[in-house]
């Protein structure tokens, strides 16, 4: 007599697979496999699977609930040795390498199971209808002849959903065309299988979606929908024995003639069929473990493709080999095996197909496979690493931003920029209510300071060392720029030393230029604008374009369109080039003139009016203060008009200077021109940076 098992007990005992559709994937390898038993019978038929979803509609019209999930088809049906079987937990007479367990998965998500199958008796069609439930699994059936000339069909319908939170969204809302790539990832290789086996008689398989009882979608999967792998190989991996030496230490030893073949079969698909990229250790033809594979995110594309790469051989079809909830490869490690040596059962004649041996050879047939994608990143790893140096952002917050191995460089600084920003949240809430603190202090009380360097220490404590050591690098470069400049100036670069060439021009102004901001560029690239002023590194700027093509970073003109016979009859110089223009903010905006160290900065006054004259008349948005900095070395004081001022540190300044109106009406805007000494740049650039770096305790490397 075979034992009663209690229905709860079973469910107990197999787990509920981690895979949402791991009702309907059981199912339809049922299907499959009957449909594979009616072939066996060399009897002509077009195989079909139809998997059908009724939905209906709720009070909210715009919201639907699935109610039933119909899988029906045209394979063997449950005829007397089948109907046993199914009857008969952990049966795997069956074949196919089953377990047994497989149709507990129906109940973990629906309460209800009901069986409707016609088969053939010798030349006979007879019908069978069973239920079950997750509270009985009672034996209760009912059979019947039918007309001989009715095509023969298994209906299996799952009913009343018991779907966690997350489950019951997702097939609430689910999208036929998400069902369709849920079916083709699953089955991609056992049809692929199939079609190599026998393409004309490749089973079709049918989606439909019900709302209301009324067909409301439709889908199918078919030959045209399985691809050749655009890559294909197998390889070997050897069984393994435990041996003992002499000192009682555990060795693993390569078995001399069991070995398991693993193939692999590499999908290159177009992005619009696949939602994401998956790699899988197949069993029976369906992917049962996922593989990690960080490089590539899931969702990304690729050249327009994403990949879908699975591994399987005979061995891992084992159905012992194999979790009862069908999501998990049971393969035993090296770990597993030495644990078991001291059990007084333990076989040390067995060989093992180790789990550690396979993954390891996958992993390195992944490489193969991947050798475009490795290559990829590691050229992206030293990108990344060289745009988060030029920006000061530390190399462990760049290694946790969110990249993509398609990632451009304007993207790669965005993303490390709000990397960064996450990492610093946190702590500047912190600062923030450190600062908040301060009202708390008053100046006048004698532990006033005690307790103000308690709170700067503290703040402190916030910027961890690594921290530290990344503002301790972006002083000594900045150094390095500042000392850069006054090498230029005193004519000291090795370049600045060795004779020109025919037609090489090596004008300081240029080089001074280039140092501080490349030439015909804007300020996704490096640049040092810091140089002249802390605050212009917040601000978006464009290095010797012309006026009339200057954009900023969202591609916005700066200049409206003018007509040209307003240019002619004004004559505007749409093609003058400000050596670097940066965008306005506020209706205010900074231009920098830079001018070779000989030549006198008086004669280039009017040069900086006539771009800000032009702007202030033509920009898109208004535009009516304009900060000029006119920077070069040699001046004429004396050419200067009265109403230029001396500055703190040797410059002439004026504010105020009204720009013409170019309609006749009034001035609306004014600039304000500062003459710099490209020396007392260096010398400012060079005190500011000794201050951090006193603070830092780096000052030695500043001398």
């Amino acid at each position: 007599m075979k034992p009663n098992a209690n229905i709860r007990g079973l469910l107990g005992y197999i787990k509920k697979s981690t895979n949402a559709f791991s009702a309907i994937d059981e199912a339809v390898m049922n299907s499959l496999e009957s449909i594979e038993q009616r072939k066996g019978l060399n009897v002509s038929f077009a195989p079909s699977i139809s998997i059908n979803l009724y939905y209906l509609t709720l009070l909210d019209a715009s919201l639907r609930e699935l109610k039933e999930c119909h899988i029906i088809d045209n394979g063997i049906g449950f005829e007397a040795k089948n109907y046993a079987r199914f009857l008969d937990f952990f049966d795997n007479s069956k074949g196919y390498k089953n377990r047994g367990t497989g149709r507990l998965q129906f109940l973990h998500r629906f309460k209800e199971v009901e069986i409707e199958s016609d088969y053939f008796v010798g030349k006979k069609v007879e019908h069978v209808s069973a239920k079950f439930s997750d509270q009985s699994f009672q034996n209760f059936k009912e059979t019947r002849e039918v007309d001989e000339s009715k095509n023969i069909e298994t209906s299996l319908v799952l009913k009343i959903p018991k779907f966690s939170t997350s489950e019951k969204k997702l097939f609430d809302t689910l999208d036929i065309d998400e069902l369709k790539s849920h079916l083709l990832n699953f089955l991609m290789l056992r049809l692929y299988l199939d079609k190599c086996k026998d393409e004309k008689n490749l089973v079709k398989i049918k989606i439909n979606f019900f709302l209301d009882g009324k067909l409301h979608s439709e889908r199918e999967i078919s030959t045209l929908d399985i691809p050749e792998p655009d890559k294909s190989d197998s390889f070997e991996v050897s069984y393994k024995k435990i041996n003992y030496s002499a000192e009682n230490k555990i060795a693993w030893h390569k078995s001399r003639d069991k070995k398991a073949r693993i193939t692999y079969a590499h999908f290159k698909i177009d992005e619009e069929k696949q939602s994401q990229n998956a790699l899988f250790i197949c069993s029976k033809g369906v992917p049962i473990e996922q593989i990690n594979f960080p490089i590539l995110k899931k969702s990304e594309v690729v050249d327009g493709s994403r990949f879908l790469t699975l591994f399987y051989g005979d061995d891992l079809d084992e159905p012992t080999n194999i979790s009862h909830s069908v999501d998990n490869i049971l393969l035993p490690t090296k770990e597993d095996i030495e644990r078991a040596i001291g059990d007084m059962y333990f076989n040390e004649e067995l060989e093992y197909l180790l789990k550690d041996d396979v993954k390891e050879a996958i992993d390195l047939k992944i490489k193969e496979i991947y050798n475009k994608v490795f290559e990829a990143e590691r050229k992206q790893n030293e990108n990344v690493s060289k745009i988060a140096k030029a920006h000061a952002i530390p190399d462990y917050i760049a290694k946790n931003a969110k990249l993509n191995i398609t990632d451009n460089e304007e993207t790669i600084t965005k993303k490390l920029y709000v990397a960064q920003s996450e990492y610093i949240a946190p702590k500047g809430y912190q600062a923030k209510q450190l600062f908040d603190s301060l009202k708390s202090l008053t100046p006048t009380d004698p532990n006033y300071q005690n307790e103000l360097s308690q709170k700067a220490a503290e703040l402190s404590d916030l910027i961890d060392e690594q921290n530290k050591e990344e503002l301790g690098r972006y002083i000594i470069r900045r150094e390095m720029v500042a000392d850069l400049l006054l090498k230029i100036l005193h004519q000291e670069l090795d370049y600045q030393l060795v004779p020109s060439e025919k037609g090489e021009r090596k004008s300081k102004e240029y080089l001074i230029h280039d140092l501080i901001i490349k030439r015909k560029t804007n300020t996704n690239f490096i640049n040092d604008l810091w140089i002249f002023d802390e605050e212009l590194i917040h601000f978006d700027a464009v290095s010797d374009e012309s006026i009339g093509k200057i954009r900023d970073s969202e591609g916005n003109r700066l200049l409206k369109e003018i007509p040209d016979e307003e240019i002619a009859k004004l004559g505007l110089k749409l093609d003058r080039r400000p050596d670097i223009f940066v965008f306005p903010v506020n209706g205010s905006c900074l231009i920098i003139e830079l001018k070779d160290p000989k030549v006198d900065l008086s004669n280039h006054l009017n040069q900086i009016i006539r771009y800000c004259t032009l702007i202030a008349n033509y920009s898109v948005n208004e535009i009516s203060q304009f900060s000029c900095y006119l920077i070069g070395e040699s001046i004429n004081e004396y050419d200067l008009e009265a109403t230029y001022n001396m500055t703190l540190s040797g410059g002439w300044f004026r504010d105020g200077i009204p720009l013409r109106a170019l309609n006749g009406e009034p001035s609306k805007a004014s600039a304000r021109i500062e003459i710099i000494k490209l020396s007392t740049i260096g010398k400012r650039a060079h005190d500011r940076n000794k201050s951090f770096a006193d603070k830092l305790g780096i000052p030695d490397l500043l001398k």
